[in-house]
């Protein structure tokens, strides 16, 4: 079966405000996004500071990269929301299997991932990084909405923080296959399944 288009992610917002830190991760992440290294002496240049601020706002460069990804994530999330129709359904399944296929089909990210795939899963799946608690607490976020509306039911005993870690690492499990099972990354397969747990 074809897979669906996946839809771009999220542009700059126009005639926005951003702090140096926030205009600091637009321009980290659209580098990455090009499939290129990032390199700290060349984005300090770019947004007009030295390295040692860039070191003092964000620590690490492993952690500049994390947040740099995680502000296209959450931004993608805002934006897929604001399309999805008002029609009194629950948000939740279709918001969050719309974006697993989104980051995973999109072309930066797969470049991103496959270019060192163990370094980008050491980075966006363990704790130290915040990522992957960031994506849990943003999913979290969104079932408890649903679940305060009487949009989403949970059988059993199965609490919503358990639902949304397991959504959280079924994204990952398929955006870093190829790290985990040698398979490719598969967009389609991760949204497919994330609406059979989730509806």
């Amino acid at each position: 079966m074809p897979k669906s288009p996946a839809p771009r992610l999220p542009a700059p917002s126009v005639g926005r405000v951003l702090t140096p830190q926030a205009q600091t991760l637009r321009v980290a992440g659209r580098t990455l996004l090009a499939g290129e290294r990032l390199d700290m002496a060349a984005l300090a240049q770019d947004v007009g500071v030295n390295r040692t601020t860039l070191y003092r706002w964000f620590g690490s460069r492993d952690q500049l990269v994390a947040d740099a990804l995680w502000s296209l994530a959450d931004r993608t999330f805002d934006h897929l929301e604001r399309d999805l129709p008002d029609d009194g359904q629950a948000v939740a399944p279709r918001l969050v299997a719309e974006y697993a296929l989104v980051v995973i089909e999109h072309p930066g990210i797969r470049a991103f991932l496959g270019h060192d795939s163990a370094y980008a899963f050491t980075l966006l799946t363990g704790r130290r990084f915040g990522y992957h608690s960031r994506l849990v607490a943003r999913i979290l976020g969104l079932l408890r909405k649903d679940h305060a509306a009487g949009l989403l039911t949970v059988g059993g005993d199965v609490a919503l923080e358990d639902l949304a870690y397991t959504s959280a690492r079924i994204i990952e499990v398929y955006a870093h296959a190829f790290e985990l099972t040698g398979e490719a990354a598969d967009g389609d397969r991760a949204r497919r399944v994330l609406r059979a747990l989730l509806r």
